[in-house]
């Protein structure tokens, strides 16, 4: 076997159907990925270094996805053997495809030195279905202690909820255990049971209810009340919620969140999916898994991870400041169920790129994206979601006052934001239109002070020109931003009005500028700075490469077209268009590494 040379089917006689699946062959995908994986860290173990690349091209497409993450993990430990460092960009460098699935791997690999020797194989977080038969409970025997179990009701990442019957109390409950507790850790275990003993102490009608804890057959468990009933996020694909059921059902949540805040519990993952649903229409708080005791001391949390929904998460737990992380992350995050139940989405995507969005820009006002909306909710609303948790409710039960208030029709505790705040409000929910009037009024400016000096260059045509120019940037800069508040045509949007930017000021330079020679250069590299604040990192890329295009064009053609201008000196070009690529690859590295910190970051805590 050669050097990066991996056969999979070396060792068996005969052909082979297209994908790698002898013809024939009754072989499970879980025994192939078993094989493939011994004879790849054989070859390593022998020093071939087999490349992954080569071995997934030799598998058929529906083994791939999951023989990808063995064969990744198997090499991070090779790796780690010989005493190899492990760089995350080479890795995504090689599988721009599965992104995803590297940090995914990355990160448990990370935070599992625990069992670094382990394999993965060994590690599945979620076993489908029919692997639950050779799990250490016999789930076929339906028995589990006191219990009956009768059917799955929810899956995790390392644990199960069953709806079961109390043998002993004659009462049906849903049963939550840790899957196999061969792949627990000692950390797993000890959020588990925080997690019972925090919604144990709690006994109120909005709060799913703790029955019992303990350990059977090696498992861990504990028993909760059975909602007969949808999560509110299955609610919400079923149906829209009206303005006043909004406020009614965030009345509900925030007094029974206040009352748990009471008791020195907060939360930190409230979510429509962590809310059930009962056929009385009161609504349930359930999952405490993330929950934080105020009354002591947690070692589960530590400085820096990011816990929480991207999405539904507060600033302060998007940058992972676990100090701040109190009752105002409830109060937060209520604001947010608001604001998903009043528009038909959380205030920010539901992803890595949530947490960049969540630390530097303010949601746009329901009352802008629903109409229906009051004002009153509205202020009550964007109380809530503030960035500084001082400028949110003191209280959830305060929260819950207000909104009783509101749907007593009486008049409520929270006031507008300050002109100044507001205007703040709109500029960072608007951040490409203010960057874009900023940039047309201090040139515009600048024009008006030369114009005002005597400068012959700003007199003449080139006012008129300018003037022009001015009003149509503003006048098109303000029909993107309307067309941006769809977000199902944010992405052409916004690719159209970058377009249309780099395409006016490139006619400007050429018909009404001095060309490469004006001082407007400098608008090149603040366009690149600018596009920053749209935290993708593949549209700053665009943008670099739209501008150098764009730069090269006006070098190239100002001296065909306006001859009487001075030719440009390459001494001053090439420079300035260096300096564009570089400022532009700087933007792209800063994105990139800010979102796969973010990504480990959150993967790790959960």
């Amino acid at each position: 076997m050669g050097s990066g040379d991996l056969h999979v089917n070396s060792d068996q006689p005969g052909g082979r159907e297209p994908g790698g699946r002898e013809p024939g062959s009754s072989e499970s995908d879980a025994t192939v990925i078993d094989r493939v994986c011994d004879a790849f860290e054989k070859a390593w173990r022998q020093g071939n270094r087999p490349r992954i690349e080569e071995v997934l091209a030799s598998v058929h497409d529906g083994v791939r996805s999951p023989l990808f993450e063995e064969l990744l993990w198997s090499e991070l430990e090779c790796r780690s053997s010989e005493q190899s460092a492990v760089d995350v960009h080479e890795y995504l460098f090689r599988f721009p495809d599965r992104g995803e699935q590297v940090l995914a791997v990355i990160a448990r690999y990370g935070t599992g030195e625990r069992a670094a020797s382990a394999s993965l194989r060994n590690r599945t977080e979620s076993p489908p279905p029919e692997a639950m038969s050779t799990m250490n409970l016999d789930f076929s025997l339906r028995e589990f202690g006191n219990y009956e179990l009768r059917r799955e009701i929810a899956r995790g990442g390392m644990g199960i909820v069953f709806e079961a019957y109390d043998t002993r109390l004659q009462r049906t409950v849903a049963l939550k255990m840790i899957l196999d507790r061969n792949l627990a850790s000692n950390e797993a275990v000890q959020r588990f049971h925080a997690e019972a003993e925090a919604a144990g102490g709690l006994d109120h009608p909005g709060i799913v209810p703790v029955y019992d804890v303990g350990i059977h057959a090696g498992h861990h468990y504990y028993a909760m009340g059975y909602v007969e009933g949808p999560t509110l996020s299955d609610e919400l694909k079923r149906r829209r919620y009206g303005v006043q059921a909004a406020a009614e059902l965030i009345q509900q949540l925030a007094a029974a969140v206040a009352y748990a805040h009471e008791h020195g519990v907060v939360h930190r993952d409230l979510k429509p999916e962590n809310i059930l649903l009962a056929d009385d229409g009161q609504p349930r708080i359930t999952d405490f898994g993330l929950a934080k005791r105020t009354d002591r001391p947690s070692q589960l949390t530590m400085a820096g991870q990011i816990l929480g929904t991207p999405g539904y998460m507060a600033p302060e737990q998007a940058s992972g400041d676990v100090q701040r992380c109190g009752p105002a992350v409830d109060i937060y995050a209520l604001g947010a169920v608001l604001y998903h139940l009043l528009t038909g989405h959380p205030p920010f995507r539901r992803s890595v790129e949530a947490i960049l969005t969540i630390l530097e820009q303010d949601p746009i006002p329901p009352k802008v994206l629903n109409r229906r909306v009051s004002r009153d909710l509205d202020v009550i609303c964007m109380k809530c979601l503030s960035r500084n948790p001082a400028e949110r409710y003191d209280s959830a039960r305060q929260l819950a006052d207000d909104l009783q208030s509101y749907l007593d029709h009486e008049l409520i505790q929270a006031r507008p934001a300050s002109l100044r705040r507001r205007a703040l409000r709109w500029a960072r929910h608007r951040p490409r239109l203010a960057s874009e009037l900023v940039t047309m009024a201090a040139f515009y400016s600048y024009h008006l002070i030369c114009l005002a000096l005597g400068n012959e260059g700003s007199k003449g045509s080139f006012h008129w020109i300018a003037t022009a120019t001015v009003l149509l940037v503003c006048a098109y800069s303000w029909v993107y931003q309307s067309r941006l508040l769809r977000p199902d045509a944010r992405p052409i949007v916004l690719h159209c009005w970058i377009a249309t930017d780099i395409l006016t000021f490139t006619l400007f330079l050429i018909f009404a500028a001095d060309g490469i020679t004006s001082p407007l250069v400098v608008i090149y590299p603040c366009m690149i700075a600018a596009a920053a604040l749209t935290f993708n990192r593949y549209v700053v890329w665009m943008i670099t490469g739209a501008l150098v295009t764009s730069y090269t064009l006006v070098a190239s053609t100002v001296p065909l077209i306006r001859p009487e201008l001075p030719r440009p000196d390459l001494r001053q070009t090439v420079p300035v268009a260096i300096s564009i690529v570089v400022i532009g690859l700087v933007q792209y590295y800063v994105l990139r590494c800010a979102r796969m910190q973010a990504d480990l970051s959150h993967r790790s805590a959960n």
